[in-house]
């Protein structure tokens, strides 16, 4: 399994490719030392089980991901990419920001192989919801009838007004 996240609240998992994390780009303040890559590493492989996690703040390649997982054993192999969707509650999104994903950019990459469809499809879906469970995910949704540099934080399981979660 390959899991790719992009920017410092993004996350990947894949049994495939992974991401790096730098500087960010629209932040003046360098990131917190938790978050610097040269004092931790971002990627970690676990060959054994042929797995591959990275956070990156570049754009995720969907491409390698799957390429990390695929295996001559493999009669299914699966890849999932979160997008950044146009609209949240009826209104225009303009772009998320962890460091900048724009509108339909991914900002998730999980990729998966398996002997058969049904595991792969099933591993799949338990590492997104492991990651949306585990990782605390903040991004800014900036909309586009909203003012230079205004927007609203989120975290990944925010409600809507009527209570329900966000995006389900």
């Amino acid at each position: 399994m390959s899991l790719t996240a992009r920017g410092s609240g993004r996350c990947s998992s894949t049994r495939g490719p992974a991401r790096r994390v730098s500087t960010c780009p629209t932040r003046r303040k360098p990131l917190p030392a938790h978050l610097n890559p040269a004092n931790c590493s971002q990627t970690q492989h676990y060959p054994d089980f042929n797995i591959h996690l990275e956070l990156t703040y570049n754009p995720l390649d969907p491409t390698k991901s799957l390429a990390q997982v695929r295996s001559p054993d493999a009669g299914a192999n699966v890849r999932f990419l979160g997008t950044t969707q146009s609209t949240f509650n009826d209104r225009l999104v303009a772009r998320l920001t962890y460091s900048e994903v724009a509108v339909t950019e991914e900002s998730i990459a999980i990729a998966v192989s398996a002997g058969h469809r049904g595991a792969a499809w099933k591993a799949g879906e338990e590492a997104l919801e492991q990651c949306m469970e585990k990782a605390e995910i903040w991004k800014r949704e900036e909309f586009v009838e909203a003012g230079e540099g205004e927007g609203e934080w989120r975290a990944n399981r925010d409600t809507d007004p009527r209570g329900n979660l966000a995006g389900q």
